[in-house]
């Protein structure tokens, strides 16, 4: 699937997540950020993302844009949050089998499928949008 969230304009401040927003990071896409800094370029660029946080920090830095006349709320733009699935083998076999999409995906998560939820979070940590943008269009589980 795909959704559009708003894009954080030009003009922005930084600030450090709150405890309530780490731990939904960490919780969200933890498992797929870097561990170690030699980690960080390799990650990123496997998962399509640049500059990615370690793993398991105390706060992360996230951007919010100004609210100003020409960018309204502090956003300007649009990026587009995706979910893509690759239908492997054992896919294929749950779909013969009529499993249910809750199986199908739980299969596809282990697999390594990132949900728009996890895309748009890796979003956030690298400025493109926010953390609340992202909780808006997202209603995917994960």
């Amino acid at each position: 699937g795909q959704r559009l969230v708003r894009r954080v304009a030009a003009k922005r401040n930084t600030y450090q997540s709150s405890p309530l927003q780490t731990q939904s990071i960490i919780e969200t896409v933890g498992h797929l950020l870097p561990k170690t800094p030699e980690e960080v370029e390799k990650v990123s660029a496997d998962l399509g993302y640049k500059n990615l946080p370690l793993a398991n920090q105390k706060s992360y830095t996230l951007v919010k844009g100004r609210d100003t006349p020409q960018t309204p709320g502090g956003y300007q733009g649009r990026a587009g949050l995706y979910e893509v699935m690759e239908v492997t083998e054992e896919i294929q076999q749950l779909i013969i089998k009529h499993a249910t999409s809750h199986e199908v995906q739980k299969v596809a998560m282990q697999q390594g499928m990132i949900t728009m939820r996890q895309d748009g979070y890796l979003k956030a940590l690298t400025g493109i949008t926010t953390i609340e943008e992202v909780n808006r269009v997202a209603s995917d589980s994960a």
